[in-house]
């Protein structure tokens, strides 16, 4: 039996401005997952800007492991769309997302 591997991540969210919203992810700190072996830690590291243009339209841009991404979405309609490398197959993929709140 092989046990799960421990992962452990750090995020940090910063409103410089308001409608501006800076992130920054460090994914995998300790390295224990075989996703990273032989990688730089500069692979571990995701950074992302969004823009909320009067809660209509949300646009947001992204780098992750090496690859840029985009998106964007309708926060009044729970509408969000992504164009982004997966982790898993590192082949870019469209992801569309509906959100309901109930």
């Amino acid at each position: 039996l092989d046990p799960a591997p421990l992962v452990v991540k750090f995020g940090v969210s910063w409103h410089p401005i308001k409608p501006f919203v800076l992130n920054a992810d460090l994914d995998d700190l300790l390295s224990s997952t075989s996703y990273y072996s032989g990688q730089s830690f500069g692979n571990h590291v995701k950074l992302g800007l969004s823009y909320d243009l009067f809660g209509i339209l949300i646009i947001r841009g992204g780098y992750s492991n090496g690859n840029p991404s985009f998106g964007g979405g309708l926060p009044f309609l729970g509408i969000n769309y992504a164009y982004a490398v997966d982790d898993v197959s590192q082949i870019y993929t469209h992801y569309l997302i509906f959100k309901a709140n109930m």
